[in-house]
This record gives structure tokens, C-alpha cells and sequence, in this order.
């Protein structure tokens, strides 16, 4: 590049820093859209029925891995896939939640957190972030949330704005009794 510049080449105006970055695009959600229809899992995860209801559902024009946890069915003659747990409304409140695969999947999760997280998505106010960690590593979400769960010993620590690793303000929450932490 040094040579390049030494010979009078004038970079454009991105690289010499006097223009400003695009705007950064919105979350990619799931939902039809007028060139197809991005879906969705719980948590990231798709099953082995999910992916054959996506497929079943594909037009001729098949199904697209995307990197925003989506699977993208382009093209308008594609169907909406059916299958329980497949998210198809960019409303959904489990897009809200980030959870790990927890115990007894994980060996260091100390609780179960797809149950934990399923109960508290509903519960969750508008544009309220929550993260379960069935560990204080955070592997799920690698920062602070509105609400952080991690587990310890089956139960809960209850984090407010913060991380899996920072103090929480409540500990030993039973996963039973999440949804007072809503005042329901």
C-alpha cells in the first residue's frame, strides 16, 4: 500500500477515513418477506423434524443457511414451515433470550436452562433482553443483558443488567419460582 500511495494513488474515501460507515442493518428476524421467508429455532437450535419441516415447506428454490441463527426459504412459492418450536414471527418472545444448551447436556451447567428460559420469555417487557447461563461463563451470550440467569446448584443466580460473571443480586432462585422475579 505504501508504494501504491508513494506513487500518488489517492484511496477512496472509506480507507482515508473522512467517510462515515454505513448504518448498521437491523437484526435479521424471521418472518415472510417479499423475496421469502427467514425461520427460526428456539435458542439457535434446530431438530431433526424442524430441518424436514423447513424442507417440506422450501420452493423450488430450496433453503438458505444464514449467519443471524436463520434458515432462509427464498423465493415466493415457498410455504410457511409447520412444526412446534419453529419461529416464523419476528414478534416471537424467544427471540429475546439467549440461552445455553445447560445441564445435563453441558458438564458445566449447574442447571437446566431451556425450561428456565421458555418460562421467562413471555414475561419479558418489550425490548427486554434476558440471557440464561447454566454456568458463570456466559457461553451464550458473551455480555451484559437486562436479565441474567446462571445457574448454580439447580437453581439461580439473578443478575440485573449484567453478565453471567458479575455478582447478581439474588442467588438460589428455584426455576419454579422465575416468574415473581416479574411480579407475576
Amino acid at each position: 500500500m505504501a508504494r501504491h500511495l508513494a506513487a500518488g494513488a489517492v484511496p477512496p474515501p472509506a480507507l482515508r477515513g473522512d467517510a462515515l460507515p454505513a448504518p448498521a442493518a437491523p437484526d435479521a428476524r424471521p418472518g415472510r418477506r417479499a423475496s421469502g421467508i427467514g425461520v427460526g429455532a428456539a435458542f439457535g437450535t434446530f431438530t431433526a423434524a424442524q430441518l424436514r419441516a423447513v424442507a417440506d415447506a422450501a420452493g423450488r428454490d430450496g433453503v438458505r443457511v444464514t449467519p443471524f441463527r436463520l434458515l432462509y426459504l427464498p423465493g415466493t412459492d415457498a410455504a410457511m414451515p409447520r412444526c412446534d418450536d419453529l419461529l416464523t414471527d419476528p414478534h416471537d418472545p424467544l427471540l429475546r433470550v439467549r440461552a445455553c444448551i445447560g445441564a445435563p447436556v453441558c458438564p458445566q451447567a449447574r442447571a437446566v436452562t431451556r425450561e428456565a428460559a421458555r418460562a421467562i420469555a413471555p414475561l419479558l417487557a418489550d425490548g427486554m433482553t434476558a440471557h440464561v447461563s447454566g454456568c458463570a461463563k456466559g457461553c451464550a451470550h458473551p455480555g451484559p443483558a437486562d436479565l441474567t440467569l446462571v445457574g448454580r446448584a439447580g437453581a439461580f443466580d439473578v443478575v440485573a443488567d449484567g453478565a453471567a460473571w458479575d455478582v447478581p443480586q439474588r442467588r438460589g432462585v428455584a426455576a419454579a419460582r422465575l416468574a415473581e422475579l416479574f411480579g407475576a
